[in-house]
């Protein structure tokens, strides 16, 4: 091994540890149409609710765009905004009104970024399509699934769309074409986001405990981590603490495994 080689490699390990916790940021739905903010620390199971509860949004969808985290409000009666969420600041403020009137429900269920910087969304009834940084949507893929979550691998290639009862959808970009590829499990599922390129993760309350739970697509394994304490009932979506955190770290192994 050369001295650049060891010294790029001795760089990477101080840059970037590899037993960071894994910390998300979500919404949670209270009671019909109220929102609260919180923290979770999944490694630890620390929790924290972020702000006070912000009355009468109903956010139903959150993701990264760029370095700030948006989401939309529900409630089809009302107007849906595409809102900004500050987990510092605890603010919560309308960047604009949907300008969407597509032929059914106007309300977005799930929103995801990938790797490229896109934002995806999915519009209860009507399908897949993009989301601009004014909150505009553009239809791209009709489906009438009611689809609750939405993820997007890191090249763009691929949309995972789940269903509250565990039904999950994958939709190949290049093409357009929508096929389901398993059903994860009979639960009230709200949200989904990439846990790496090839396993895709949601909350749920588990009976007595709220459990994380994170699905391979290639083995089709489940796996869940058991939250005891934390007392999220209906996590309508969330985001890791850094943009592909996950697929950070796995970009850091493979890049020290070329120096050993």
């Amino acid at each position: 091994m050369n001295r650049y080689a060891l010294f790029l490699l001795a760089a990477i390990i101080l840059a970037a540890p590899a037993s960071a916790d894994l910390i998300v940021y979500g919404v949670e739905d209270i009671g019909v149409n109220d929102t609260q903010l919180f923290q979770l620390n999944i490694t630890t199971g620390w929790y924290e609710e972020i702000g006070p509860q912000h009355d009468g949004t109903d956010v139903e969808a959150i993701s990264w765009m760029g370095l700030q985290i948006v989401g939309y409000t529900g409630n089809s009666a009302d107007q849906q905004e595409f809102v900004d969420l500050d987990f510092t600041t605890e603010a919560l403020s309308v960047i604009n009104d949907s300008s969407y009137t597509g032929p059914d429900d106007p309300e977005i269920r799930g929103m995801a970024t990938d790797g490229n910087g896109t934002l995806w969304g999915f519009i209860a009834g009507d399908g897949y399509c993009t989301i601009n940084a004014l909150g505009d949507c553009t239809l791209l893929f009709p489906s009438s699934e009611s689809i609750e979550g939405l993820a997007v691998n890191s090249a763009g290639t691929f949309l995972y769309g789940i269903r509250k009862n565990g039904k999950l959808f994958e939709v190949t970009v290049a093409t357009g074409n929508i096929v389901q590829i398993a059903i994860v499990r009979n639960l009230k599922i709200e949200n989904l986001e990439m846990a790496s390129d090839t396993e895709v993760a949601f909350f749920w309350d588990d009976g007595p405990d709220f459990a994380y739970y994170v699905y391979d697509l290639v083995t089709e394994q489940l796996s869940s981590t058991i939250l005891s304490g934390v007392t999220l009932t209906d996590v309508e979506g969330f985001v890791y603490s850094d943009p592909w955190v996950l697929l950070e770290r796995t970009t850091w192994g493979s890049l020290k495994a070329q120096f050993e």
